[in-house]
């Protein structure tokens, strides 16, 4: 895909650990994506460095996603183009739950 030329990637990363993770997707695939963005982080650092790469999360009022982001990818954070957060609204069913 990165041979065909594209100018940038908006990469979907909704928590900020597996346990949000699940709670958000209601699975537990937050390893590999974090994998598969350092994947991508590696080959912008390596081959693509043009390439623009964005991530969109949705993230709790309090969170700080850009501070979030680099305890995950460390120096690596900086290939991070731009951080686009939604704020993510607890729905009743967790509030009465939980989660």
């Amino acid at each position: 895909m990165l041979e065909s030329g594209p100018d940038s990637i908006k990469f979907s990363i909704n928590a900020f650990n597996a346990t949000e993770y699940k709670k958000v997707h209601n699975r537990d695939d937050f390893e590999k994506v974090i994998e598969n963005f350092t994947a991508l982080l590696r080959l912008k650092k390596n081959h693509y460095p043009k390439l623009k790469i964005l991530i969109s999360s949705v993230v709790e009022k309090e969170s700080d996603p850009k501070a979030e982001f680099e305890k995950i990818f460390g120096a690596d954070s900086k290939l991070i183009d731009a951080i686009l957060p939604y704020q993510r609204a607890i729905t009743q069913k967790e509030h009465l739950t939980g989660g």
